[in-house]
């Protein structure tokens, strides 16, 4: 489920819908630790670049970056005024929306505001609650600020929201099995491609509902002494995730607790590093993190 998406670097990574695990791949957006992958992959707006990083990056990305590092960096503000929109029409009645605005507020502050909606019917029919699965319906905003007066001090501030409320996942049976046969021989239903050949149609006794909600704000804070650079991120963010799926995935009433997992979760990060920049053979890179979570 969307709650517990987590990304893959050469096939390695985390995987289990637990709340409480952190991937192996660690996901940074905007120099923010994202400590659940399901949180960072929903609508992200105009970006500026995304490195991906091979594993292991422990001395720089944290001991949760075994397998790798995804690096996300946003577009930021400019001292141009500029604005931007698109459309997008699909199969599934998906429509998409984007749209921002960029704009110098005076010599050495700037702003700029993006928004997406994204919405698409699901492509699987759950007969059963007489719903659709592996829909879309997400959305993001974001808001930022940069002061910037060509000096030795630059500061970005970075305020977003997102939100996702979607149903998912509806799972196909490819071939007949004996478990197939207990559970009709129970008056249970399931899908099977000899009496569903589009593979379109699911049963399930539960609406598999799949929540996140995800905002935050953080602020860096850059200062050049010359050879030397401080880099100060400071960042709070929330995020409430929730879940509720058929782990048997029929319209027998098999197994109970549909609800697989809901969390709130409230983090705090702050990371401080000074850089140097001489000409000399030797230059150094030293710093310090802090990270408070509760779960």
């Amino acid at each position: 489920n969307e709650a517990n998406g987590s990304a893959r670097i050469r096939g390695i990574g985390t995987v289990g819908d637990n709340p409480g695990l952190e991937s192996s791949v660690a996901v940074f957006i905007d120099g923010v630790y994202r400590s659940r992958s399901g949180n960072a992959m929903a609508e992200l707006g105009p970006l500026d670049r995304v490195e991906i990083l091979r594993g292991p990056q422990g001395t720089l990305g944290g001991r949760n970056s075994s397998a790798g590092l995804i690096n996300i960096y946003t577009a930021p503000p400019e001292f141009e005024f500029s604005g931007y929109g698109a459309f997008t029409y699909g199969n599934y009645d998906a429509i998409k929306v984007e749209a921002g605005i960029n704009a110098p507020l005076g010599d050495t502050v700037a702003a700029r505001i993006d928004g997406v909606y994204f919405e698409r019917d699901g492509f699987y029919n759950d007969v059963v609650n007489d719903v659709r699965i592996n829909d879309r319906d997400r959305y993001l905003v974001r808001g930022q600020l940069l002061f910037d007066n060509g000096g030795p001090l630059r500061v970005r501030v970075i305020g977003d929201y997102d939100k996702i409320e979607e149903r998912c996942c509806g799972v196909l049976n490819v071939a007949p099995s004996a478990e197939i046969g207990a559970i009709q021989l129970l008056g249970g239903q399931v899908n099977d491609f000899r009496n569903n050949p589009d593979g379109d149609v699911v049963f399930t006794d539960v609406d598999p509902i799949n929540e996140v909600e995800n905002y935050g704000i953080s602020g860096q804070v850059d200062y050049d002494f010359g050879a030397l650079g401080l880099t100060s991120i400071t960042a709070y963010r929330k995020t409430q995730l929730g879940a509720d799926q058929d782990v048997d995935f029929t319209s027998l009433d098999a197994v109970s607790g549909a609800n697989i997992g809901d969390a709130d979760i409230d983090t705090f990060t702050q990371e401080l590093r000074i850089a140097s920049d001489f000409d000399g053979p030797l230059n150094f890179l030293i710093g310090g993190y802090y990270f408070d979570e509760r779960v």
